[in-house]
Parts: structure tokens; C-alpha cells; sequence
């Protein structure tokens, strides 16, 4: 096989990843990018000891607590949905 065709034979193509390619998806992807950055930015300026990618993995463990402390706090949960709401109603095909 050639390398050409050990490249070609490794990309998967899903709808998940066409869907991926949208021009929305792709600049979500972008702000989410960057905002990670930032946080794991500030994880390291409060926590100097960890390096960069322990620095990642907290931030991920911190994601991934979300959900549950979000739960326990209805007045940040509130936040969130109207701000979800917001962000929905900007669409022009959307009825709340």
C-alpha cells in the first residue's frame, strides 16, 4: 500500500464529521478552542505547579463536573437557560 493510500484508507468520513464541516460548526469549534485555552490558562496562573497538558486534563475534569454542580445551583441554571434561550431566538427559524 502506498502512503497515499495508507492516508486515504485511515480518514473515516461519518455524519457526524459532515455535519462537522458546517461553517457554524467550525467557528463554534473555533471559540470553544480558544475559550479552553484561556481557561487552561487560568487554571495554570492559580495553579503554576501543573504543566500544560495536567493543566488540560483538570480543565477537562472540570467540564466534565459541570453538569452535576450546575444541577445543584437552580439560580445558575436559570442563567444558563436564558441565555440558552437568547442565543436560540437569534436563529430566525426558531419559536419560543
Amino acid at each position: 500500500m502506498t502512503r497515499e493510500q495508507e492516508i486515504k484508507a485511515a480518514i473515516v468520513v461519518t455524519p457526524d464529521a459532515i455535519s462537522f464541516a458546517s461553517p457554524e460548526m467550525n467557528q463554534a469549534s473555533e471559540k470553544a478552542a480558544e475559550q479552553l485555552g484561556q481557561f487552561v490558562d487560568w487554571i495554570q496562573s492559580k495553579f503554576p505547579f501543573l504543566v500544560r497538558h495536567e493543566a488540560v486534563f483538570f480543565a477537562a475534569a472540570v467540564i466534565e463536573s459541570m453538569p452535576a454542580l450546575l444541577e445543584d445551583n437552580p439560580e445558575a441554571m436559570h442563567g444558563l437557560q436564558y441565555e440558552a434561550l437568547m442565543m436560540a431566538s437569534r436563529r430566525r427559524n426558531i419559536s419560543l
